[in-house]
């Protein structure tokens, strides 16, 4: 009577909040049990050969309509939309490096010249930035970076400097003035150019870049 009353209780059909109870939606699955030398739960593996993950990432495709990518993908998609590590790395040390300007004083050339504000170098390093991702999404290059030195009048200058061109974007103090530039042809011996302003609210300001890697 003993040996009986023991195999009732080992084989009776778990508790709702036991482990067996909970797990059956894994790798555990209660099973019917019509007499007590029965296992109360047997391992159960998916025929599919399909991982877990695998059937989590076609739910949600199926669910929310989107496209669920791995790693290896994510990487391909990103070098389509970002410059190289180099590319980018050489033009973020050189923003980062510019900061300095922002520890100038009022009158820190002896000439009355004023400090330079955070605000007017956020502008250039956006200026930058902005405009290196928009060059490379439309055409994979990217321009190299270029001296960023104080400017006068509180605004900060750009300058880049090749064999055959040379290039100076400013950016004034006043944050309604307008971004300016002008250029020369060293190859062909053409000084200014070219030459204008209103520079940051143009839709396709890649051009003067291709202009000065030509």
């Amino acid at each position: 009577m003993l040996e009986r009353t023991a195999e009732k209780i080992e084989f009776a059909k778990p508790d709702r909040d036991s482990c067996a109870h909970k797990d059956r939606h894994g790798f555990w699955r209660d099973e019917p049990y019509y007499t007590w030398s029965q296992p109360r739960k047997t391992v159960w593996v998916s025929s599919s050969k399909e991982s877990y993950y695998d059937h989590l990432r076609s739910k949600a495709q199926k669910r929310f309509g989107c496209r669920v990518v791995n790693t290896t993908q994510q990487l391909k998609i990103a070098r389509l939309f970002l410059p190289s590590a180099s590319e980018i790395n050489s033009l973020r040390e050189a923003i980062d490096k510019s900061r300095s300007i922002l520890q100038l004083k009022d009158d820190w050339d002896d000439a009355g010249s004023v400090r330079y504000s955070e605000s007017t170098w956020n502008r250039a390093q956006f200026f930058l930035m902005s405009n290196a991702l928009r060059l490379w999404r439309s055409h994979r290059r990217c321009f190299a970076a270029p001296r960023i030195l104080p400017g006068p009048e509180g605004s900060i200058d750009l300058h880049w400097k090749t064999a055959d061109r040379e290039l100076l974007i400013n950016v004034p103090a006043r944050l309604e003035g307008s971004i300016s530039y002008y250029g020369d042809d060293k190859g062909e011996g053409t000084k200014n150019a070219i030459r204008g302003k209103n520079l940051e609210s143009s839709t396709d300001a890649e051009w003067i870049f291709l202009w000065l890697m030509k």
